[in-house]
């Protein structure tokens, strides 16, 4: 009597068989599922949960803290998974693959077997899992969590004697102790808790200040360079000028403090406090106060450090050459992170008027990633930061009151200009055919 075709074989395997392996490979799905997905899933959102008094959060923060626990649970959990699908896997496959006749070989049917099994639990306890659970990690994580728990205080007493011979092999072998100093949560972690409420659309629900944050984050990345105020920009008078011509600069800007040069702004030497003026000094030189001085590529957190350290509130910022760049203060330090500071003595002197979507009227000083944000521009990024610069960029040149200057689909019309310095400009944005 002939033997049947393999694949009929298949079906002619013990009911129970079949049942161990679809439990097995549900078993191992789960455990590489979580596994990912705890690697994947904020640890931001699991404090906060921990916070709101939620059993899911409690139990995964209690894992993002001591992790070996976490994980020894899913080796413990994946591996009696496959030990067992190997068995039941192996007598399936193994009768199948002897009606076969050109299985005669024994090499090559044990290859069989292994090769048609593994690909078996790679497809459908790995990949597919892996991939389900890292696309929704918060979600499937907070909602199975319980199970894992349970998974674990069964597993407990296996999952010690793991921990315990791994730490003992460790400490024999590389007298290295395991311990538990993971972070609970990290800057990405924040950045990426951050993103999602802004790309969820309603961020104004939320009473988080978004924007307080994500410069919080950047600020470990900015610069001097990136805030300071151009030396193009700054007051100042010379130290051999009268008292009255300090005191109408005073009148003149409304600033508190002015700065003292000698000869040039290339050669600051100081600042004036307007309250000085109530000691009836003599001269200028009489109530300057130094200032700090640093390169325009310090590190803005070394930049409030050394603020702090010499207690002082205004450096001058120097280029490679030694000349002055441009002047920086604890004001502007802290406008970094919570946005601009205003009083009741500042004035707004940056023009922003909107005629249409497409035509405006600007300050030149209006920094290009202000004006994509707030209009919805899309101007390019380069080697500036405000619109005048980016004007001078595309022109390569110090344009002339009335000049029109094409770049792309941008018009710009140059309205005022102060010395080589662009003031107002007029913006038209060009249909894309134009």
């Amino acid at each position: 009597m002939s033997e049947p075709p393999s694949a009929i074989i298949l079906f002619q395997v013990e009911p129970n068989s079949w049942l161990m392996v679809l439990i097995c490979l549900l078993f191992i799905a789960f455990f590489s599922g979580m596994e990912i997905a705890f690697l994947s899933a904020s640890r931001l959102r699991i404090e906060l949960r921990n916070k709101e008094k939620s059993y899911a959060g409690k139990w995964l923060s209690k894992y993002v803290k001591n992790p070996s626990d976490f994980i020894s649970t899913v080796l413990v959990g994946t591996n009696l998974g496959l030990v067992v699908y190997g068995i039941y896997m192996g007598e399936i496959l193994n009768s199948a693959f002897k009606g076969i006749p050109w299985m005669g070989s024994a090499f090559l049917l044990f290859f069989m077997v292994a090769f048609t099994s593994t690909m078996i639990v790679l497809v459908v306890a790995e990949y597919l899992p892996k991939t389900f659970f890292k696309m929704h990690a918060d979600k499937l994580l907070f909602s199975f969590v319980v199970l894992f728990r349970v998974a674990h205080c069964i597993m407990w007493p296996l999952i010690m004697v793991v921990k315990g011979i791994s730490s003992f092999l460790l400490n024999r072998l590389t007298k290295t102790a395991i311990t538990e100093n993971t972070p609970v949560f990290s800057k990405v972690d924040l950045d990426n808790y951050i993103a999602s409420i802004e790309n969820s659309g309603n961020s104004a629900s939320v009473e988080i200040d978004t924007e307080v944050f994500r410069n919080a984050l950047d600020f470990s990345d900015a610069k001097v360079k990136d805030f300071m105020v151009h030396r193009t920009a700054l007051v100042g008078v010379d130290s051999n000028d009268t008292v009255e011509i300090l005191r109408q600069k005073f009148a003149q800007t409304a600033l508190s403090k002015i700065l003292v040069y000698e000869g040039s702004n290339d050669h600051i030497i100081g600042f004036v406090h307007h309250s000085d003026l109530f000691h009836a000094p003599k001269s200028i030189k009489d109530i300057i106060k130094p200032v700090l001085i640093v390169n325009e590529g310090l590190q803005a957190h070394d930049m409030l450090r050394n603020f702090i350290q010499e207690r002082k509130s205004i450096a001058i910022v120097v280029d490679e050459f030694g000349g002055t760049a441009g002047m920086v203060s604890v004001e502007d330090i802290l406008e970094e992170i919570v946005g601009e500071i205003e009083d009741e003595f500042d004035v707004e002197d940056r023009i922003e008027t909107k005629f249409s979507d497409k035509h405006f009227l600007f300050s030149a000083r209006l920094e290009i990633d202000y004006l994509n944000a707030e209009y919805n521009i899309g101007i390019p990024e380069g080697e500036y930061t405000t619109l005048g610069g980016y004007i001078i960029f595309c022109s390569e040149s110090i344009p002339q009151v009335g000049e029109i200057i094409h770049h792309y689909r941008y018009e710009f019309t140059i309205k005022t200009l102060h010395g080589a310095r662009i003031e107002e400009v007029e913006l038209h944005v060009l249909p894309e055919e134009n």
